[in-house]
């Protein structure tokens, strides 16, 4: 990751608690993104495990969004991906859920 210079990488995990155990083991150069993904209001969690690390840009995949998140606190995080699922089977995602975020 480091040596292609011209890219910035995100990196995405469910494992949030993982992610805090290896921090101190991760050069965290300021290309490489951290991110968790949030699907709902049981996986807000992540976001603090994600606030301890010494990763530049924190970020949030609400990607697959299931559920509303509401009184989510952002602070510490630089920007989210918010979305639903597609095609066949797809589970819904309501639009007042990204409107509350």
């Amino acid at each position: 990751m480091q040596r292609a210079r011209w890219h910035r990488v995100q990196v995405l995990t469910r494992r949030s608690s993982r992610l805090v155990e290896l921090d101190s083991k991760l050069a965290w150069f300021p290309k490489i993104w951290m991110g968790v993904s949030v699907e709902n209001d049981e996986y807000v969690s992540r976001i603090d495990d994600l606030r301890k690390t010494h990763a530049h840009v924190k970020f949030l995949s609400q990607k697959t969004l299931l559920g509303a998140l509401p009184n989510l606190d952002l602070e510490g995080i630089g920007w989210g991906i918010v979305g639903g699922e597609s095609g066949p089977n797809a589970r819904p995602m309501d639009l007042g859920w990204v409107i509350d975020l």
